[in-house]
C-alpha cells in the first residue's frame, strides 16, 4: 500500500468551521472529538485541513493536543476576501445555474459584507434568502435583496 501511495496520505479529512467545536452546543461532546481527531492525525497517512475563525484561535491555543499540533507546522492563514473575490463568490455560483446577478445587487453584498466580521456567512444566508424572494426572475435583483432580507446587518 505504501508504494501505491507514494508518500501520500490515504485520508483526508476536511473540517469547515472547526470553530464550532468550541460553541456551547458541542460542549458534551467536544473533548471525545478532539481526542478522536487528535488520535487519527498522529496515524501515517492521515492528514486533515481545518477552518477556523482567528477569533477562536484562543480556544485552540489553550487545548494542549491541539496547541501541540499546531506548533508542529502546516499552519496556514487565510486572510478575509476582498472585494473582488466576495464578488465572483455571489456572481459564479448563480451563473453556474444559470442565473444572472444584477450588478447592483452584487455591489450592495459586497460593500455591506467587506470586512464584516462573519461577513462570509452573513453572505450566504443573504443570498439564499434573496434567491428564495426572486428564483423565479431568472435574476437575482437588488429589490429581491431588500425585500427578502433588508441588509446584512439585519441577519
Amino acid at each position: 500500500m505504501h508504494r501505491l501511495l507514494n508518500g501520500r496520505p490515504a485520508w483526508l479529512l476536511i473540517l469547515d468551521q472547526f470553530e464550532e467545536v468550541f460553541t456551547p452546543g458541542a460542549e458534551a461532546h467536544r473533548d471525545a472529538f478532539i481526542a478522536l481527531l487528535l488520535r487519527a492525525a498522529a496515524e501515517p497517512g492521515f492528514r486533515v485541513i481545518a477552518t477556523l475563525r482567528a477569533d477562536f484561535q484562543p480556544q485552540v491555543i489553550a487545548h494542549p493536543g491541539l496547541c501541540a499540533v499546531l506548533n508542529g507546522g502546516g499552519t496556514y492563514y487565510v486572510g478575509a476576501p476582498g472585494p473582488l473575490a466576495l464578488a465572483r463568490m455571489i456572481e459564479g455560483p448563480a451563473q453556474a445555474v444559470g442565473l444572472a446577478v444584477e450588478p447592483a445587487l452584487t455591489e450592495q453584498l459586497v460593500a455591506e459584507a467587506d470586512r464584516e466580521p462573519g461577513g462570509l456567512a452573513l453572505l450566504a444566508a443573504a443570498l439564499q434568502d434573496t434567491w428564495l424572494a426572486g428564483k423565479d426572475a431568472g435574476t437575482l435583483r437588488l429589490d429581491h435583496y431588500a425585500r427578502a432580507v433588508g441588509g446584512i446587518k439585519g441577519l
